[in-house]
């Protein structure tokens, strides 16, 4: 997907609130790729966001055009994060 490509370009760039609003865009429009929305929390946790890194994870655990073992792992993130 080029709009991860330029999320992850973004972020190495220094520009996290850009990747943030490429990547949330990005899961608009392709709501089944896992990596925007592993990408997405990070970002998010990296800038102290945490409720919505939670918010992310949760939306994707949710998510059913994912893996049940995909939605798994993110419910298990959101509820690590929500813990902490």
């Amino acid at each position: 997907k080029y709009a991860f490509a330029v999320a992850c370009f973004l972020q190495q760039s220094g520009d996290p609130e850009r990747a943030i609003a490429q990547l949330r865009q990005l899961l608009q429009s392709h709501p089944a790729f896992l990596d925007g929305y592993r990408m997405l929390g990070g970002l998010l946790m990296e800038q102290e966001r945490k409720a919505e890194a939670v918010e992310v994870f949760r939306r994707a655990a949710a998510n059913p055009e994912l893996p049940a073992q995909v939605r798994y792992y993110f419910q298990a993130q959101a509820e690590a994060l929500d813990a902490s």
